[in-house]
């Protein structure tokens, strides 16, 4: 699929002429000449230019690339459509934007101690961000443009401080420069260890608490007691019918103690509440009298 960028073009294009090559009709895509009407190869070159753009209107998704295809879907063209797509995004100006967009991309690679995956994984990054770019491109960027971007990526690191000043220094001293894929191989050899993991995994959690619940914290006051907790290897090896009870009894020690606090909480409800506000009773007669407390009588006294 080619959904019309710029950066894809140039592998998006390399497959194509691969396809054209395996169906035999790589003339759709080069600058062979179209042959004669009414000839016998003419309509064999139609049937192979109608069927190529076919597959163009099915794998084009997008982008510029799906303008030109749709302009040409009544000749189903896919010779001109090919030479559109040749014009538009080989086109100088084209070539130059996305090259510049590259630039941006790799100059705002910075390694540092949070980035994700460590300095190993930035160094794959980099690397793949580069190679991505030469194919875009369609052309490698020059060595010395490269070290010069790497150089720059790596320089707020502190564990690659060391290594690039003997970078520098055995270039100096053997008079030669210093290659991108000789400092990336000595960047890879160089990439700080990762802190090692705590010797605590899970599975010793796990063990550490099955032997919690193998103690007999109680010293066997258990035994005689149905509401105390038994230690998980011990209670196995009790009768189905001990479990039961004891399950019971603890589930019924449980209840009371939750009955116990919610009338505890209960309790301290009612002493907190304010029985000093006003209250409704009913006279001889039937009718409701509002009673206002005495404390709060003369913030409802009438002004004489």
């Amino acid at each position: 699929m080619f959904n019309g960028n710029i950066a894809k073009w140039i592998p998006t294009k390399q497959t194509y002429i691969s396809i054209a090559a395996n169906h035999g009709i790589s003339r759709i895509l080069d600058d062979s000449e179209i042959p004669a009407d009414d000839s016998r190869d003419r309509e064999l070159f139609d049937a192979q230019n109608q069927y190529f753009y076919n597959i163009l209107k099915v794998k084009i998704t997008g982008g510029k690339a799906k303008v030109i295809v749709n302009q040409h879907i009544l000749t189903l063209d896919a010779k001109t459509v090919w030479k559109k797509f040749i014009d538009y995004y080989e086109d100088k100006s084209i070539v130059s934007l996305n090259k510049a967009n590259y630039f941006d991309r790799i100059a705002s690679l910075k390694l540092t101690p949070a980035y994700k995956g460590g300095a190993y994984r930035f160094l794959n990054d980099f690397e793949n961000l580069v190679t991505e770019m030469n194919v875009s491109v369609g052309s490698e960027m020059i060595d010395s443009d490269l070290v010069g971007f790497l150089t720059t990526a790596i320089s707020e690191y502190e564990p690659f401080q060391a290594t690039r000043a003997s970078l520098d220094t055995n270039a100096l001293l053997n008079k030669s420069e210093i290659t991108y894929d000789g400092m990336l191989n000595v960047l890879y050899k160089n990439c700080p260890k990762k802190p090692a993991k705590s010797n605590r995994s899970v599975n010793n959690q796990n063990s550490d608490r099955k032997n919690r619940d193998d103690i007999d914290v109680d010293n066997g006051a258990w035994k005689k007691d149905y509401t105390k907790w038994v230690p998980i290897k011990l209670f196995k090896n009790l009768p189905e019918k001990e479990q039961a009870a004891r399950r019971k009894a603890q589930k019924a020690a449980k209840d009371k103690q939750k009955q116990a606090k919610l009338a505890a909480a209960k309790a301290r409800s009612d002493s907190d509440s304010d029985n000093t506000g006003p209250t409704v009773t009913s006279d001889d007669s039937g009718k409701d009298v509002f009673e206002i407390p005495k404390e709060l009588a003369p913030t409802f006294r009438e002004r004489k």
